[in-house]
């Protein structure tokens, strides 16, 4: 042990002193072993009692109960030294490897008796005999290892990796020795043999030299690793000199000109493993810390390996930067570095902003910028920024005029100068050794506007001026780049309070273990947000001349520009406290966007922020104008001409839009779908749905029927699409009765009513039904009654089952289902959520139920809500002129849109679909165009209804109109003329069910006189020609290719009512699907003079082979019209079949036969889907001359049908019906014919055994 330690800076003043080695020792001058080593400092008896005069003062150390061993700076007590009576000054809990020897620092202040500060120990000499001091066994074995060149043996040509990890006590040992030795008192040195020198035998700065080479000319990893490893654990305990000397040598490897290589990955190797070795005794206060001389060449080190050109290929880069992270914030060095280190930054920033991106001839200087390099730079300064506490960072920013601020906007604009004059040079090549500049420009260019947002976010003292956000929009004339300053202007225009890493304030600072300070975790910095980095008049300035300018190319920008453009505009809303929508850039500005975005989800949240800006325009409350409150007339007419601002400018798009799709422009395709959309969204309705109406605009059609006084006005606000029964949605009923209810047996009360004997009665029925949207569901309820043969009274709702979007419909917990049973009667379809395929649940009691629905009901509220009141540019005013041309306007567009064949099925050709429908949802959402409603009415010229008697017209001579109707069923304008059949078909089958939420006389007066206009209607239709114009139109329209099926899908439906009603008359909802149809004298004299049956006939067929998407309804009238035209003339089947390929005519039965309906399956779409396949095979076996040419179709066809599949019984039951009871038929020339022939039979055999080969076998027993 040592022979003596000085004490000194103790707060108690007379605890300093020399200490000298108290406890025993041997004859020869050595301590003894196996005792308590202790000091002791004897104060003399002259000095003041008040400064320790006669105090005997011990450095010793202490077993406490714990079984540690803690050092004492103590007054003992004479009697029991190292108990409670001793006065301790200053105490050190000590790790194991303190234990042998006093500890240097780390000592604690008691509190009994200690004062502040604890003191710091050296120790001197050694207690070994006189002359000795030298010589001991530790300078014995130094002499040993080094005369034996252990050092080189471990670290030389034979290094080996287990060696290595097993070397360190040993060097650690070397390094000791370096500083062992003490100066000598006089007497000892006079008796030192003249051959030992102090500190003679230690590690030399070659052996660490060694060690390094090694590192850097071994290509085994593993070895390299460890020696990193040692180099790294030796650091704490090396003396100053050597860890210095060897911190620059690796520093100097960086560029080693000698060996012409760069050692940066061996450096960073290094330099990782200290960042490893930090990481894992960060929290072991008890281990020795490199000194703060020590610590600054290891900056110096880290700092070039952060800023080396090609430091981005290195793995454990942003391991480094943590490192000095770390390093940087410990003080009182951390301070210097950083400051330092900044201004490396900035010296390479300048360069950068200086280098001339010109020569003047077009070209770039042959002295290249670095982008790599330079992007790296730019991202350092803020990662000292971050380093530095808030106060410091702000400082370092706003001094000499924001000086580093500036230098990095000038920097980013040489950036932006450098990459457009490399752009217009065409020198689109390799800048750095990492990537091309081109490849890394948008990372380069979001990393720039990141630092410059954060640097003029330290201090609101730095701000950003127009001139400056000017400057960069020009530079950043790309889509990519301009999107990107416009991320940067919105976010920079705010106060960001996201946590800022590293940014922390002073008190937060990290001090060195060893001078008696806490270490606190860098995470711990104080967390602060960022000031806005220019003022309001700036934001707003750059908000209207920049993220409005006209000349910004949305179909390029994406999803950030529009965020930016969003938060800008919400960020001024709120700080200027006006709007900046009614009167500036800013509507204009989302009216472009909305047409003109690439990209769909821009446009799409655009629409809504567009019609939320005008419905808040058009609600804003009542403000100060001219010194006085502004009246409520005043607020209405503001309302109104904020919806003449949007349909002005509507109407001004689409007829923009109708000249560029008349013109072949292909966006104007897009923008015509986007004016749709917006305007679907403006009136409330739904994108989708087949025109599905808003619950406040079924409210307001509701409101309206209410207060009509005639059939004209109950109609009038009814939209379009509501109008006629071809609205309706075809629903499945099931109706359960009660045990009681089973045995009543009750007369029948409809012909299509399932017939069952008296006395026993279904436990429950199911079955299809049509119900209108607006329709009531007392109305339903009684159709049920009348189907099922039951009372009204006793029929209750209970639930339904696969609705869609109600409107505030109780709802079970399960989804698509709501219970009923507390629904007003009153409640319509619509508000239910009821859709197509839906199933209601009635229950068919024995005895009157408890009313348990709320009385009064609660009706959809009219309110107007987000949608602005735009039914005037449908309707219209008396003279109707601004309703027709917007009509006329959206009607042209719909004819203009292209349509691609069916074949196409490419995205462009979906979206185009869509447009279509879009233009269609709006059309059936809002009223009918009075215009064509006239002109209709007009050219039917409707006998007034007292000429009707017995439901029929009287015979009453009507002017034919062919040209009229040749004018409104134009097939050159195909959609117009869907449009006007759709009206049509509205007058010749109304929807009664509309009027089924008046009070019962006025409905029955109002139905009354529906019913008697439509008699009269359909009566003056066909006598002025106007069913010879619709047939017209439904031949021709499937004459041309799949572009002109395509359109024909939605026109084939209604003219298929339309012909179906002139030739049978109003038809009950319930028996449109019925097979036994009969005609009335209007359908007799119809038929009779029917020119164009055979063309009629074949174009049947083309609805079910050739157009696509076709309803089952639609289908169901193709059946009754066949069978209606070939039992008038039976030798129709044979001309059909033999003017059809055989390809057509097998494919027309197969369809048919084997027809399934679309969508999801539901009771409903089953019930339609089986009525069609049972009324082709009744139409089949119904006349024989279809009979005889079916036959081999279906022979033929016998291969392609899925024996699994639930569609298939028809099929076979016909194929069976036609081989086993069909003989002796007679064809159309008068021949009696077998059904089936010999041959025919053959085939068939044929066709089964191919068909049973092709089956797999049963598994089964």
């Amino acid at each position: 042990p040592p022979r003596t330690f000085i004490v000194s800076s103790a707060g108690c003043v007379f605890v300093n002193g020399r200490y000298n080695y108290a406890s025993a020792i041997t004859d020869e001058g050595y301590a003894k072993p196996g005792q308590e080593i202790s000091y002791q400092l004897q104060i003399s008896d002259t000095v003041a009692e008040n400064e320790g005069g006669g105090k005997r003062l011990t450095l010793f150390r202490c077993t406490m109960r714990s079984q540690q061993k803690w050092w004492f700076l103590s007054e003992a007590d004479e009697e029991q030294p190292g108990t409670d009576k001793d006065v301790d000054y200053y105490q050190h809990k000590s790790n194991k490897k303190e234990e042998a020897t006093p500890p240097f620092s780390g000592w604690v202040t008691c509190r009994s008796a200690g004062i502040e500060p604890p003191p710091t120990l050296e120790s001197s000499g050694i207690v070994v005999p006189r002359g000795e001091e030298y010589n001991t066994l530790e300078h014995q074995l130094a002499k040993w290892a080094l005369e034996n060149n252990l050092i080189e043996l471990v670290l030389g040509d034979s290094v080996h990796r287990e060696i290595v990890a097993r070397s360190k006590e040993l060097i650690e040992f070397l390094a000791s020795m370096c500083t062992l030795d003490k100066p000598l008192e006089i007497d000892a040195e006079a008796s030192v043999d003249s051959g030992m020198i102090a500190n003679r035998y230690c590690l030399k700065p070659s052996h660490l030299l060694l060690a390094w080479k090694t590192c850097t000319s071994k290509a085994d990893a593993a070895v390299s690793t460890e020696v990193y490893k040692l180099l790294v654990e030796i650091l704490p305990s090396l003396p100053n000199g050597l860890a210095i000397t060897l911190v620059k040598e690796i520093q100097k490897s960086l560029a080693d000109r000698a060996e012409k290589r760069d050692y940066l990955f061996e450096v960073a190797e290094f330099c990782g493993a200290l960042a490893i070795e930090k990481n894992k005794n960060s929290n072991d206060a008890t281990l020795t810390v490199i000194s703060d001389e020590v610590r600054s060449e290891v900056l110096e080190l880290l700092w070039d390996v952060l800023t080396h050109q090609d430091a981005s290929t290195l793995k454990n880069y942003e391991q480094l930067k943590e490192y000095v992270t770390h390093e940087l914030r410990v003080e009182p060095m951390g301070t210097k570095h950083r400051e330092k280190f900044l201004r490396s930054c900035c010296l390479t920033l300048k360069a950068h902003a200086e280098h001339p991106s010109d020569n003047g001839s077009g070209s770039t200087s042959g002295d290249s910028v670095d982008e790599v390099l330079a992007l790296r730079m730019v991202q350092l300064t803020r990662f000292v920024l971050e380093a530095c506490p808030r106060e410091q960072a702000a400082l370092l920013v706003t001094s000499n005029d924001a000086a580093l601020a500036v230098l990095l906007l000038r920097e980013l604009v040489a950036y932006l100068k450098r990459r457009a004059v490399a752009i217009s040079a065409q020198l689109m090549r390799k800048l750095s050794s990492v990537s091309g500049a081109e490849n890394n420009h948008p990372v380069a260019l979001s990393e720039r506007l990141h630092i410059i947002r954060y640097v003029y976010g330290l201090s609101d003292r730095a701000v950003m001026n127009s001139q400056h956000l000017d400057h960069l929009w020009a530079l950043c004339a790309g889509p990519g780049d301009r999107e990107a300053l416009m991320v940067f202007i919105a976010n920079a225009s705010t106060v960001d309070n996201t946590s800022v890493a590293g940014v922390g304030s002073p008190d937060n600072t990290v001090m060195q273990p060893h001078k008696g300070a806490q270490t606190a975790p860098a995470g711990l910095q104080q967390k602060l947000p960022l000031s806005s980095a220019f003022s309001d008049e700036v934001s707003l300035y750059a908000f209207q001349h920049l993220f409005c300018a006209s000349n910004i190319d949305w179909e390029q920008l994406g999803e950030g520009a529009y965020q930016s453009f969003q938060k800008l505009f919400k960020s001024l809303s709120k700080a200027i406290r006006s709007s900046l929508t009614s009167n500036g850039p800013a509507l204009d500005a989302l009216w472009r966007i909305c047409l003109s975005a690439g990209n769909d989800d821009v446009a799409s949240q655009a629409m809504k922020d567009l019609l939320v800006v005008y419905s808040a325009i058009a609600q804003r409350p009542a403000t100060w104008v001219e010194g006085r409150a502004e009246s409520s007339a005043d607020a209405a007419n503001s309302a109104e001409r904020t919806e003449e601002s949007f349909v002005r400018r509507i109407f001004q798009c689409l007829v923009k839009v109708k000249g560029g799709l008349e013109s072949g422009d292909a966006s104007s395709e897009r923008s015509a779908e986007r004016c749709v959309r917006i305007l679907n969204a403006a009136v409330g309705h739904s994108n989708g749905g087949g025109g599905r109406t808003s619950n406040s605009a079924i409210a307001a059609t509701l409101e309206a029927i209410s207060n009509s006084n005639n059939v004209a006005e109950a109609c009038r606000s009814v939209p379009h699409g509501m109008r006629g029964q071809g609205s309706y949605r075809t629903i499945g009923i099931m109706a359960k009765r009660t045990p009681q209810s089973n045995s009543i047996a009750v007369p029948q009360l409809s012909s299509t009513a399932t017939q069952v004997a008296p006395g026993k009665l279904p436990s429950s029925v199911r079955f299809s039904l049509e119900v209108h949207p607006l329709e009531t569901l007392g109305s339903i309820k009684a159709k049920v009654a009348k189907y099922c043969n039951h009372d009204a009274v006793l029929v209750k709702p209970l639930a339904v089952n696969g609705r869609g979007v109600s409107y505030g419909v109780r709802s079970s917990g399960e989804t698509g289902q709501a219970n009923l049973n507390l629904e007003s009667e009153e409640s319509i379809v619509a508000q239910l959520g009821i859709t197509d395929g839906c199933e209601i649940v009635f229950l068919l009691a024995h005895q009157k139920l408890p009313d348990n629905s709320p009385s009064p009901s609660v009706k959809l509220s009219s309110k107007k809500g987000h949608g602005l009141d735009l039914s005037e540019i449908f309707l219209g005013d008396g003279s109707r002129d601004a309703a027709d041309r917007f009509f006329d306007t959206l009607l042209n567009v719909l004819e203009a849109l292209p349509v691609r064949d069916v074949a196409e099925t490419d995205d462009s050709a979906a979206q185009e679909v869509d447009t279509h429908k879009l233009v269609w949802d709006l059309l059936l959402s809002m009223p009918s165009n009075r215009g064509i409603v006239d002109r209709v009415q007009s050219s039917a010229e409707r006998n007034s209804p007292d000429q009707m008697q017995d439901g029929e017209a009287m015979a009453v001579d009507v002017p034919r109109r062919d040209p009229e109707w040749s004018s409104l069923l134009d097939e050159r304008c195909f959609h117009r003329s869907v449009y006007i059949m759709q009206v049509i078909d509205s007058f010749l089958q109304p929807s009664l069910e509309i009027l089924s939420t008046l009070p019962r006389d006025q409905f029955r007066t109002l139905s009354n006189a529906m019913k008697r206009d439509a008699v009269a209607f359909r009566q003056g239709f066909i006598d002025s020609g106007g069913f010879d114009s619709v047939m017209k139109f439904f031949i021709s329209s499937g004459r041309d290719g799949g572009e002109r099926r395509k359109k024909t899908q939605m026109g084939s439906a209604v003219a298929l009512r339309i012909l179906k009603c002139c030739f049978f008359g109003d038809i009950a909802p319930m028996d449109k699907s019925s097979s036994s149809l009969s005609l009335d004298n209007a359908g007799q004299n119809l038929l009779g003079s029917l020119s164009e049956s055979r063309a009629l006939m074949k174009r049947l067929t083309l609805v079910v082979t050739s157009e696509e998407g076709v309803s089952d309804a639609a289908v169901l009238d193709v059946l009754q019209l066949l069978q209606l035209l070939f039992t008038s003339n039976p030798r129709m089947v044979t001309d059909l079949f033999s003017s059809l390929s055989s390809r057509n005519a097998e494919k027309f039965l197969m369809v048919l036969l084997l027809w399934e309906s679309g969508g999801s399956v539901t009771a409903a779409t089953v019930s339609a889907g089986s009525k069609i396949r049972k009324g082709t095979e009744d139409l089949i076996l119904m006349i024989p001359q279809l009979a005889l040419c079916s036959l081999p179709g279906l022979i033929k066809a016998m291969d392609k049908v899925d024996v699994g599949s639930d569609s298939t019984n028809e099929f076979f039951s016909v194929l069976r019906k036609l081989v086993d009871g069909h003989h002796g038929q007679v064809d159309g020339r008068g021949a009696v014919v077998s059904i089936p022939s010999k041959s025919q039979l053959r085939d068939l055999g044929t066709a089964v055994c191919a068909k049973l080969a092709s089956h797999p076998r049963p598994t089964g027993p």
